[in-house]
């Protein structure tokens, strides 16, 4: 295959991976949009190149067998040669994985200004994040923040599954029923895929 025809056919595999998360690239920021790109590409040129080699087997095999079917010997040492070798699974285009991100930068982008909402779909769709995982990012970047002045106290409604950034700041905003850390009390830990229970107003909140 040459150069051109090669470029071409990477270039219409990403066509199709982009129209495929079309969806995901519509909410990505420009970081995430960047790395899903250099995702499409790279899968794009491995699925090329094994159908080149899958394309080149079979011209080989094809050829030899109108040759000299007859060649018993031939025919066995094709066999021995190709023994093992198979063409390239064909498997159905999923939705690259989203991007590694910062905590800070994650809900700098989903929580812009105070008063701001967020579902919890849109959530798991950019971050593959539900409930469990979300609510440990959401008490860990208050308990950890370098900068006790940056912590986002973000509350959650259970019931509509909205998030609602309330405030900024050390000290959580007046009538505040979630999480607040404490000198002598540490993080309890969250497995993912568990809804924390540690108390009625945490478990309300994650």
């Amino acid at each position: 295959m040459d150069a051109k025809l090669f470029v071409e056919r990477v270039q219409a595999k990403i066509a199709a991976m982009e129209q495929d998360n079309a969806a995901e690239l519509a909410k990505a920021t420009p970081e995430e949009k960047s790395a899903l790109h250099s995702v499409f590409n790279k899968k794009a040129k491995h699925q090329v190149k094994e159908e080149e080699r899958a394309d080149a087997l079979d011209l080989v095999l094809t050829t030899i067998k109108g040759i000299a079917s007859d060649d018993q010997d031939l025919m066995a040492a094709v066999k021995l040669l190709t023994k093992g070798v198979r063409a390239p699974r064909v498997a159905t285009e999923k939705a690259a994985a989203a991007p590694r991100v910062k905590k800070t930068d994650m809900l700098d982008t989903l929580f812009p200004a105070i008063g701001s909402t967020c579902d919890e779909n849109t959530i798991f769709a950019q971050y593959k994040l539900g409930r469990p995982d979300f609510g440990r990012v959401l008490r860990h970047q208050i308990k950890d923040a370098k900068d006790p002045a940056e912590r986002k106290w973000i509350d959650f409604n259970p019931e509509t599954g909205i998030y609602t950034y309330l405030a900024q700041g050390a000290t959580p905003p007046e009538g505040w029923p979630g999480y607040t850390p404490k000198a002598d009390a540490p993080l309890p830990a969250i497995e993912s895929g568990n809804t924390p229970a540690t108390s009625p107003v945490e478990e309300r909140l994650f």
